[in-house]
């Protein structure tokens, strides 16, 4: 069993793993991922445990933001967003399907921006699409972040809400009945809520460095930049410095995240019943959320960002945390096929000049929320998914970095 997993290759991205999903019998795995800067626009079709590529989808133009099996696990969907070509950006936002032989079967939701996020429901008649519509730059900018699509017409049948944060990640309960979607705080303009303070320093190439202090080359302040673990505003701001840092110099970069103002859309976990549309008021995260899971029964939703906590499904109350202050910055989460266990991704950096920083794939109980066993990554841990038997979770980030870990404790 570990012998097959040490030879697990996944080899193939080079940008941001964005969007994992495993087959329903576990054989196969697809994954998605993008690069700000670079085209990372193919999806790669794994085979399982052995991580040896089965086949590209071929049909993004620019990147993959998100992917989803179909439940009968027969069908891809996959989600686009944007790049940047020298200095244009270049968009692909549409949603793709794919059958079981990698050939593209249709595509539409061409006026959504940044598909965030995709699910298929339980019954296999729609797919769920979260996107960042709210934003100005979007197609149309109406806040339709949450749309329902029939899958045998290709065509839009709800949208759930209007929304001043982009949708970055929703789910469907397991009974078909609700729908939930998280917000990471981007504003209606598409700007981040919440201050941040910049500060720099800068020092020439020959002299010494002040006591404590790390510096940055033109080159490495752009590579961190580019890298996909800062906020939009904050990489776009380091991006335009590097661009006009003098070659002979180097910088000190300092990144303070203050307060989220009251300026953010109250809740960050919306609910809604499927049928109606009706928004349900019962969850209020109150801060950033990466990440959305129903337990398989149902009775439980999982919502990690800042901080991870469990919820009660019916009457929208807490009923435990994960962890501590050590997975505040997690990236995604799932529960295992049996909801016995949690899987969460962790990792980033604060200051340009130190090192990656609690970068893991973690498991936990569900029941003690006792952490069992932890998996490092050298970056950012930004997608994850269980196998259908719960014997092992792959887990992708940073830098096309993917790795298969087993559960077995």
């Amino acid at each position: 069993m570990f012998d097959l997993f040490n030879k697990s290759r996944f080899s193939g991205h080079h940008g941001t793993i964005a969007g994992l999903a495993i087959s329903p019998d576990g054989s196969k795995a697809v994954s998605g991922a993008n690069n700000s800067q670079f085209f990372d626009r193919d999806a790669i079709v794994w085979h399982l445990p052995s991580g040896e590529r089965d086949r590209l989808l071929r049909g993004h133009e620019v990147a993959i933001f998100s992917v989803a099996f179909s439940n009968d696990g027969r069908t891809i969907a996959t989600g686009g967003g944007g790049a940047v070509k020298g200095r244009q950006w270049k968009h692909d936002n549409a949603i793709r399907l794919w059958n079981d032989r990698g050939e593209e079967i249709a595509k539409f939701g061409e006026d959504l921006f940044f598909v965030r996020a995709l699910a298929f429901s339980p019954d296999g008649r729609f797919l769920l699409s979260g996107s960042a519509n709210q934003a100005k730059a979007a197609p149309v900018a109406d806040g339709s972040c949450l749309r329902l699509w029939d899958l045998r017409t290709r065509r839009e049948v709800r949208r759930f809400g209007h929304h001043t944060s982009e949708a970055n990640t929703i789910a469907f309960s397991p009974d078909g009945k609700y729908v939930a979607a998280g917000s990471n705080g981007m504003r209606a303009d598409g700007s981040v809520a919440g201050s941040v303070t910049i500060k720099t320093s800068f020092h020439k190439k020959d002299a010494p460095l002040p006591a404590g202090k790390s510096a940055l080359t033109k080159e490495l302040l752009a590579e961190y930049a580019n890298g996909g673990s800062l906020r939009k505003d904050v990489a776009q701001s380091l991006k335009t410095l590097a661009e006009k840092l003098n070659p002979a110099r180097l910088v000190s970069v300092s990144v303070t995240h203050h307060e989220q103002s009251s300026a953010l859309e109250y809740q960050t976990i919306r609910f809604w019943e499927t049928s109606s549309g009706r928004e349900l008021d019962l969850f209020a995260h109150q801060s950033w959320v990466n990440a959305l899971a129903f337990s398989p029964d149902g009775k439980r939703l999982l919502s990690a960002g800042k901080g991870v906590i469990l919820w009660d499904t019916s009457s929208g109350e807490k009923v435990g945390r994960v962890g501590g202050n050590e997975i505040d910055f997690t990236h995604c989460a799932a529960f295992s096929p049996d909801g016995q266990h949690i899987a969460l991704g962790t990792g980033g950096r604060m200051d340009m000049g130190s090192p990656y920083e609690n970068c893991f794939t973690r498991l936990y109980s569900q029941d003690t929320g006792q952490e069992l066993a932890r998996w490092s990554h050298k970056f950012p841990v930004t997608a994850l998914a269980f196998s259908p038997d719960g014997r092992f979770v792959l887990a992708g980030g940073e830098h096309g970095e993917l790795h298969l870990w087993p559960t077995v404790i």
